[in-house]
């Protein structure tokens, strides 16, 4: 997402995902309020029933494989 404000605004098309066929929906910016934090996110799965994961759960190890391709980093540091 652009910044913090666009993913805290976020509201969830069932229908829409329900049409596209997807379950699920992992969203993140890397404009965050602090130092020690690079990234913040919100994941999304209402249709098998979980309107959202604070947490961000299983979706946590496939974000860190896309920023292992699209960062590329020597000792896994950002």
């Amino acid at each position: 997402m652009k910044n913090r404000q666009a993913l805290r605004n976020i509201r969830v098309n069932t229908q829409m995902m329900e049409e596209l066929k997807i379950n699920e929906v992992f969203v993140f910016t890397d404009d965050v309020e602090h130092s020690n934090v690079h990234f913040r996110a919100r994941m999304f799965a209402p249709l098998i029933g979980i309107p959202e994961d604070p947490a961000t759960g299983s979706a946590a190890a496939s974000f860190a494989g896309y920023l292992a391709v699209i960062h590329p980093t020597q000792n896994g540091a950002l």
